[in-house]
């Protein structure tokens, strides 16, 4: 994976936690869903679709080691 593909969408997953994720998250808005949709593209959401769903920090650190 190129690293700029890797920053963005690292920095995706630090927004939907921090505005999308979790049982108070909100996803109403399209920067929400347009987010969700690349980040369930990559793999990146535990549980897609669910409201709320949060980020599988455990595929973005897998993808890190793809770099280069």
């Amino acid at each position: 994976m190129r690293k700029e593909l890797f920053e963005a969408l690292e920095a995706l997953c630090y927004m939907w936690d921090q505005y999308c994720g979790g049982p108070t998250g909100h996803v109403c808005m399209s920067a929400g869903e347009n987010c969700e949709e690349v980040l369930d593209k990559y793999k990146l959401l535990k549980n897609p679709h669910a409201y709320g769903g949060d980020i599988d920090w455990e595929e973005l650190e897998r993808l890190r080691e793809t770099v280069h």
